[in-house]
């Protein structure tokens, strides 16, 4: 499993953070990767970086960033080397062909390949994420993040 928190704009960064780390404590979720969604119209690198540095402080740990090349350019903008230490969750939702990546990152964790996946037994839609690497992989990004 993997914790996701979708960051807005209209809260503060410290309060959503501290908000996250609760629910992670309270769910005993904090061993498990995390994740943060970098997509609400309104955000900032200004609000993103006071999340981040809030979140790690307080979690010990490093979350991955979740977005596309779009909004991430969109929001955050261009060039934003320090996004390099985070890994990404890319969102790309053309299966026949490799993921557009945002500017800074040259390689994706996890790639969501689609917000529509059909399951039998499940009524409605499903994400469809791939994870690049093998079973051993995915241990050892589960044990590092």
């Amino acid at each position: 499993g993997m914790a996701y928190h979708y960051q807005t704009a209209h809260h503060g960064p410290a309060r959503q953070a501290d908000a996250f780390v609760h629910a992670l404590r309270t769910a005993d979720a904090l061993d498990w990767p995390v994740m943060i969604d970098v997509e609400d119209e309104g955000l900032s690198e200004r609000n993103l970086l006071a999340w981040l540095a809030r979140f790690m402080s307080v979690a010990g740990k490093t979350p991955l960033i979740y977005t596309s090349a779009w909004k991430w350019s969109g929001l955050i903008g261009i060039n934003r080397l320090w996004a390099r230490d985070f890994p990404l969750h890319v969102a790309y939702w053309q299966f026949s062909q490799p993921p557009t990546l945002p500017d800074v990152w040259d390689k994706w964790v996890l790639w969501q390949v689609t917000s529509r996946w059909r399951m039998e037994g499940h009524d409605g839609n499903l994400d469809l994420n791939l994870f690049h690497g093998g079973l051993a992989d995915l241990v050892a990004f589960a044990r590092q993040y």
